[in-house]
């Protein structure tokens, strides 16, 4: 494989936020949403940017159901970030990915486990074009 045909995949991390839901919920809430416009405005002053979005769920409730709910947890976000902010559906990529099995016991710590983890990535030889260095 070229070197150019690798660099099509060469993406470094820019940012990454966590937007944290209700039990048996995935609609956004105001401090979710403020977290998505910090991280859309970031990626809107970028070129060659991807955005990856994995939803989880706390260790409750069935494995069939945890993975509905953290499919539209995902989803809910990548509607936002392109109905509110119009970043193109083919930049965003999200995974509902289960509960979380881990010794979670107070509403804190479960708390933490109903998220989308959201990952800005932008592609390595656009990011080092734009800014003045050239890549290996």
């Amino acid at each position: 494989m070229t070197e150019t045909a690798r660099a099509v995949d060469d993406f470094i991390e820019v940012r990454t936020v966590s937007v944290y839901f209700q039990t048996n919920r995935y609609d956004l809430s105001p401090e979710a949403k403020a977290e998505l416009d910090a991280l859309a405005e970031a990626a809107k002053s970028r070129r060659g940017i991807r955005i990856e979005l994995s939803g989880f769920a706390d260790r409750r409730g069935s494995e069939a159901k945890n993975l509905t709910l953290t499919e539209n947890r995902a989803k809910s976000v990548k509607l936002y970030l392109y109905n509110v902010h119009k970043i193109e559906p083919w930049r965003i990529e999200y995974i509902g990915a289960g509960k979380i099995n881990d010794n979670a016991r107070t509403p804190e710590e479960l708390q933490r486990n109903r998220r989308v983890d959201v990952r800005l990535l932008a592609n390595r030889v656009v990011t080092e074009a734009e800014e003045g260095n050239p890549g290996p």
